[in-house]
């Protein structure tokens, strides 16, 4: 496998850092997948309802709901420290 993200390091590490990411990956789209199918649906309909409380709990909502979409990133930092 090559060098996940560029990176030089023995090549037993490299390999073992690919299948790990890859594995984490397939594991996001799987969540994703999952996320999208039972929450989006219901997020236009939370949304208008939130307009009603005001442009700062939207606005809110919509941060909480895209940290969601990126936590694997925070992940990936995690693993790399």
């Amino acid at each position: 496998m090559h060098a996940p993200v560029g990176l030089k390091l023995n090549q037993p590490l490299v390999d073992f850092l690919a299948r790990f990411y890859f594995y984490h990956i397939y594991l996001w789209s799987g969540y994703l997948e999952a996320l999208v199918i039972t929450v989006l649906p219901y997020l236009y309909q939370l949304m208008f309802i939130l307009c009603f409380f005001g442009i700062s709990l939207v606005i809110g909502a919509i941060c909480d709901f895209i940290r969601l979409l990126t936590i694997h990133l925070y992940c990936f930092y995690i693993y790399a420290a």
